[in-house]
């Protein structure tokens, strides 16, 4: 998946800069997953002239401190059921740290 740098057009549809483009994927997949989450998606055979950079997937870190752990429980499942990968970090890390994204390195 790829990120639109600039403003472009396709089949008479102007975009903006940032939308994502993903180039030979599985339309009827594409199509569903669109439905499903009530995106708008267009496919289209035109040759894109836009400059593009590929998008990382998103990193998600949960920071837990003992002493709520239920609720940190729900999100833990929800993301182990949809396969979301997560760091489950403990807050006394992150103190250790000057910023605590160090911790999540």
């Amino acid at each position: 998946m790829e990120a639109a740098e600039d403003a472009f057009e396709a089949d008479g549809i102007k975009y903006k800069a940032g939308t994502f483009i993903i180039r030979n994927g599985d339309r009827a997949q594409l199509e569903k997953a669109a439905k499903d989450l009530g995106l708008k998606v267009h496919a289209t055979d035109s040759k894109l002239g836009v400059a593009t950079h590929p998008l990382a997937a998103p990193r998600v870190a949960m920071v837990h401190n003992w002493q709520n752990t239920q609720n940190d429980g729900w999100y833990r499942i929800a993301f182990e059921e949809l396969k979301v990968p997560y760091t489950y970090v403990p807050i006394h890390g992150c103190a250790r740290t000057r910023t605590c994204a160090k911790s999540l390195m």
